[in-house]
């Protein structure tokens, strides 16, 4: 494993559940109960009480190197390798600290008590607030790298002595006034715990940011070599001058500047050297603390100017705590891209750092990025944000389901007209009653169908979507626990990022692969997943995706159209009206799909909004009756189905569209795959500004042209047949032609290369791209190799066929 996984053992927090979705389970709660107003009519009544898993909270961090876990009730760290095991806990004059309570804090700092602040392939930054220490309160922040962790405990008040109970020691650690730091890295094969040194003159955690302790920035980072390495020597190509570097915790931190264009990309050239004769971990985080935009942008690490596949964690904010509980550390708006890199002994590396804003070459660049909720009144755990271009999201990922009881949230159109933006401020007023605070929002109307293909803006939020939904027999739903999450690309062309957990009565093990690509016309996403079965079990509902979350659907009354490979199949309207919530229709329950690709359409009647909601079924496999093997009989491999389901979002009736199986008996072993396009596209060219799009004819007709590609192999193994991804042979080689006529632009990715010296060439043996910024984009996958992407389609019509396609090891 090259990186960190990090997650909540045992499920996120209860105290992170928002009430909207999660407050089924109150006693004689009229939450949880649904009407039945039609007899012999059968209603879905989810109101039984949640797993107890989450109610020790606990989170595990997982590197190949070492485990950590900490528990928050007590605070106490377990820190474990093949060498050997250390267990510690912040505390005051010898008193341990424990955690805050499992509640969302009104009162104090608003929001929930343990708050993500970053987390990606490298770095896992966590903090905890409101911690009590004695008859005093700390805050305790956590930072986790592939080889180091550090621990920093932050007294809210003078006359905090901060310290460590070492109980692996049974000693503890020298108290200091107003601050205390612990760290360890990796040393040796086995991973023996080195402890380092915390400065007593300056703050690792940078400029007064160890409370009542040292405020000074750090010169270095910290790190057992790091005093004899030098600094990264960075500059902006279009700036004049160094930009600043300081030690932050075990990395370096750059300060980043942009030039006046909004849009223009910037461009940085880094400089790394390492004198030593031995390699050493480099890390780095390049920082802006002002950026000019935040959404859909993108960074890349090029050497010879040509894409290096060193994979940078990208991370932002834009959620500032004020108004209502007061300023908390690392709100507000940053952008922050980190990597880790392994330097040999004696290297001296100059590399280029590209930040992609609005494009990356001639399509709208893709980014998907941790966003942090550090300081939103909500929940504050794991959220993800995919954006197109610069000014506006795409939609938005949170693995955890906290606030909505779905993974897909956020979903929104691109190249449409823009939404009404509100315009909002801070009013406080301080009367006898006591003090108060609120948002006042007012809404600046969009006049007309605003937008530009180059500008872009935010959209109109349709809702959210699903993957797995498995509700036992006594009405229990199973939130998936140990939760994980993998980054393979963030962009800017192409990202995935994969998420893994457990359902909480340990019987499926869920893997879920979400994936957007750069475009220049609408937005698609390929979602995946993969349930393993591992104990028999049934469910009273089970859904493998749905299209329209439970809690989160913002279309009333959506119209539906369906089909498959030959065509349209049916259409229904007003059936809003005729479901109670969690109803099945019965003439739309547990429908076979039809020949693959099948595709539904969600389309919005109102006049105010502007897209329609397609869904495409491009590959299916379900092995049931325990069967691992492929030798399986007919009667074990399973097709999909359909349902169609009552939904209500604040009053307003709608729908949401299910993916199933007829048999909802699971056994061990069976295995139950698939991937489905998501896509937001608009109802008419009079609302759509973007280029390359056929629009007209039925409003499910775009979804209905979602064909495969052919892709014809000539060398090179195919791995996925859409979006096309194919591996290189032994001898590093692949070859095909690739033929479709589906509208879209369409990412291809050749998989397993060997290193970064081969090139993608045409038919005609021409260079795909050669330097042009923007070409193709490189990514180094873990246990594979090297992955190219490059996007294919044509100006006029979208689409291109018997195009020949060769990667070459050697140009």
């Amino acid at each position: 494993m090259a990186g960190v996984l990090g997650s909540w053992l045992h499920g996120a927090p209860r105290g992170e559940w928002h009430p909207h979705a999660w407050k089924l389970d109150q006693v004689n709660g009229t939450r949880c109960r649904f009407p039945r107003t039609r007899k012999g009519r059968q209603i879905y009544d989810p109101c039984g009480a949640a797993p107890n898993n989450n109610l020790h909270r606990v989170l595990g961090f997982f590197t190949g190197f070492f485990n950590l876990t900490l528990d928050i009730q007590t605070l106490s760290f377990r820190l474990s390798s093949a060498a050997e095991v250390l267990v510690f806990r912040p505390a005051w004059l010898g008193l341990g600290c424990a955690g805050p309570e499992d509640v969302h804090d009104s009162e104090f700092l608003g929001g929930y008590p343990v708050r993500l602040v970053q987390q990606g392939r490298y770095l896992h930054h966590w903090l905890i607030v409101n911690a009590t220490c004695g008859t005093k309160t700390a805050s305790i922040e956590l930072r986790v790298w592939p080889r180091c962790v550090e621990v920093h405990s932050i007294g809210d008040e003078p006359g905090f002595w901060a310290t460590f109970l070492e109980d692996s020691w049974g000693r503890t650690t020298q108290p200091s006034a107003g601050y205390a730091g612990l760290s360890f890295c990796c040393s040796g094969s086995r991973c023996h715990f080195a402890k380092l040194s915390i400065p007593s003159d300056c703050c690792p955690l940078g400029e007064s940011q160890c409370g009542w302790g040292p405020s000074a920035v750090c010169s270095a980072p910290l790190n057992l070599t790091m005093q004899m390495q030098p600094p990264p020597a960075v500059r902006n190509i279009d700036i004049p001058g160094l930009r600043p570097v300081w030690g932050d915790g075990h990395a370096w931190r750059v300060l980043l500047e942009s030039g006046t264009d909004a849009f223009q990309n910037d461009a940085f050239e880094v400089v790394m050297e390492n004198p030593l004769d031995e390699a050493v971990d480099y890390r780095i985080v390049f920082h802006y603390a002002a950026p000019k935009k935040i959404t859909g942008v993108a960074a890349v690490l090029r050497l010879n100017q040509r894409p290096s596949g060193q994979h940078l964690q990208l991370s932002k904010n834009w959620h500032t705590n004020d108004c209502f509980w007061g300023r908390i550390r690392y709100d507000g708006t940053w952008f922050s891209a980190i990597a880790e890199l392994r330097l040999p002994a004696g290297a001296h590396i100059q590399a280029e750092l590209v930040v992609a804003y609005q494009f990356f070459g001639e399509l709208h660049t893709v980014s998907h990025a941790q966003l942090s909720l550090i300081g939103w009144a909500g929940s504050n755990g794991l959220w993800e944000e995919v954006g197109l271009g610069a000014e506006g999201e795409s939609i938005t990922y949170e693995p955890n389901l906290q606030q909505r009881r779905a993974m897909v949230l956020d979903t929104r159109p691109f190249l449409v007209c823009a939404m009404d933006i509100p315009d909002c401020a801070c009013h406080k007023e301080t009367n006898a009653s006591g003090a108060f605070a609120e948002m006042r929002c007012q809404m600046t109307q969009a006049e007309g169908c605003r937008g530009d293909v180059n500008v872009t803006g935010w959209t109109e939020n349709s809702g959210g979507s699903d993957f797995l939904v498995a509700i036992n027999e006594e009405g229990s739903y199973q939130y998936l626990t140990n939760v994980t999450a993998r980054h393979t690309s963030n962009g800017p062309l192409l990202t995935n990022a994969s998420y893994l957990g457990v359902t909480a009565d340990g019987a499926v093990l869920v893997e879920r692969t979400v994936s957007t690509w750069a475009t220049n016309d609408l937005a698609r996403h390929l979602h995946s997943f993969t349930y393993q079965v591992l104990r028999n079990v049934s469910y009273a509902r089970l859904a493998l995706y749905v299209l329209g979350a439970d809690w989160y659907n913002f279309v009333a009354d959506p119209g539906f159209a369906h089909g498959d490979a030959h065509g349209l199949k049916g259409t229904a309207m007003n059936l809003s009206s005729q479901l109670e919530r969690f109803e099945y229709s019965k003439l739309h329950q547990k429908v076979p799909c039809g020949d693959l690709p099948c595709w539904f359409a969600l389309l919005d009647p109102s006049q105010a909004r502007h897209v329609h909601r397609g869904l495409v079924l491009r590959r299916f496999e379900a092995r049931q009756g325990g069967g691992w093997s492929g030798n399986l009989s007919s009667d074990q491999i399973s097709e999909a189905v359909f349902s169609l389901l009552g939904a209500d979002n604040y009053g307003e009736r709608t729908l949401g569209l299910e993916l199933g199986l007829a048999d909802m008996q699971l056994q061990a072993g069976d295995v139950i795959s698939g991937d489905v396009e998501l896509l937001l596209y608009p109802k008419s060219a009079q609302v759509h500004y973007g280029h390359n799009l056929h629009l007209g004819g039925p409003p499910w007709q775009l979804v209905a042209e979602a064909r495969d590609p052919k892709v014809v192999m000539a060398e090179g193994h195919l791995q996925r047949l859409y979006f096309p991804r194919v591996a290189v042979n032994a001898a590093g080689y692949a070859d095909f032609s690739l033929d479709f006529d589906y509208p879209g632009v369409l990412p291809v990715t050749i998989a397993g290369v060997k290193g970064l010296q081969g090139c993608l060439c045409g038919e005609s043996g021409e260079e795909l791209g050669g330097l042009q910024e923007g070409a193709f984009q490189v990514d180094f996958v873990p246990e594979e190799g090297y992955a190219y992407t490059y996007s294919r389609w044509t100006v006029e019509l979208n689409r291109f066929d018997g195009d020949g396609v060769a990667l070459l090891d050697d140009c």
